[in-house]
Order: structure tokens, then sequence, then C-alpha cells
């Protein structure tokens, strides 16, 4: 099956094998922690997402109840979303569909645009109301592309880094006796 490998000895053909198994079980479970941390990450920025729009919906619903817009209050709380790294773009949309304000991330604007159904893509939408009276919606869009990659692959480095730092250490480890001494 493996030509080059028939002519070693069985003690270094049982040290390949266990390090291969060693190191591909390191590397699986390393990549189960990534998918799980990338799971939770996505929840949790998509609850925080939540929460910011809500905030930022109770926040214009005075605004937006007395009609003051583009100079006024909304525009200036939808300019808050700029501390978001995320934030594409935000805007409020009255209950008879017109456009009432928006704001949009000047860094990420000249991102490509990216499909609702997107794994780095989100669209909140949260109800904007004023003494129990509905005015309107506030959608904000974010892009986590950036983020969720930079992420993976510093995840992706450390997981590689520990697989090859636990091999190193069991290559010394079967290389030296309790003692210390050399094996043959």
């Amino acid at each position: 099956f493996f030509p080059p490998f028939l002519p070693l000895s069985f003690r270094v053909k049982l040290f390949v094998i266990t390090m291969g198994i060693s190191f591909l079980s390191i590397l699986l479970v390393s990549l189960a922690f990534i998918g799980h941390d990338l799971y939770t990450f996505q929840t949790n920025i998509t609850a925080d997402l939540q929460s910011v729009t809500d905030i930022v919906a109770d926040h214009t619903a005075a605004a937006v109840s007395f009609g003051i817009g583009f100079d006024g209050d909304a525009e200036s709380t939808l300019s808050n979303l700029a501390v978001s790294k995320y934030i594409i773009s935000a805007d409020i949309i009255l209950r008879d569909g017109t456009h009432f304000a928006s704001y949009a991330n000047s860094l990420l604007i000249d991102e490509p645009a990216l499909a609702d159904d997107s794994l780095f893509h989100r669209t909140i939408q949260s109800t904007i109301e004023y003494d129990e009276e509905i005015y309107g919606r506030l959608i904000v869009e974010a892009n986590l592309r950036p983020f969720v990659l930079k992420r993976v692959r510093i995840q992706i480095a450390a997981a590689l880094a520990i697989a090859l730092i636990s091999m190193a250490i069991s290559f010394c480890n079967a290389h030296l006796k309790v003692d210390g001494a050399p094996s043959d």
C-alpha cells in the first residue's frame, strides 16, 4: 500500500502510525472547536445586532413620531452606529413605506453586496414604537465576513500549531528513555 513504508522497522512503523493518528485526532478536535466557536460567535453577533437595533429603534421613536428626520435626532442616533465595525447600513422605514432616515458605513459600503441568505450577512429589523403606536421599522444590515474569516484564520493557525507541538513532544518522548538517555 505504501512502498516506502515497507522497509522500515516495526518500531518506526508503529511510531509513524501513532503520530499520524495523534495528529489527525488533534486536528479533528480542533476543527470541531472551531466549528462550535463559529456557531456561537454568529449566534452572539446576531443577538448583539438585535439588541443594538432595538436600542436604536427605541432612541429614534420620538424623532420618528414627531417627524424630525434628516437634520434631527433620527439621523444623529443612526450615526452612532459608526462605532460598530460590522454594520453596513441602517434605514428607518415608516409604516407607509417611505424612507425616513438612513446611515451608511463609509468604510464598509464598498464591500461587495451579499445575498440575504449568505452565511456572513445579517439583516435585523425592529419596530419603532412610541406611546404604544407603531410608526415604522428600523432595518440594520451587517457584514460579518471580515471578522469571521480573520477569526477562522487565527483558529486554524492555532490548531495546526497545537497539533505540531504535540507531535514534537510525542517524537521527543518516543526517542528518549525514562532516565533521559537516548534510546537505540
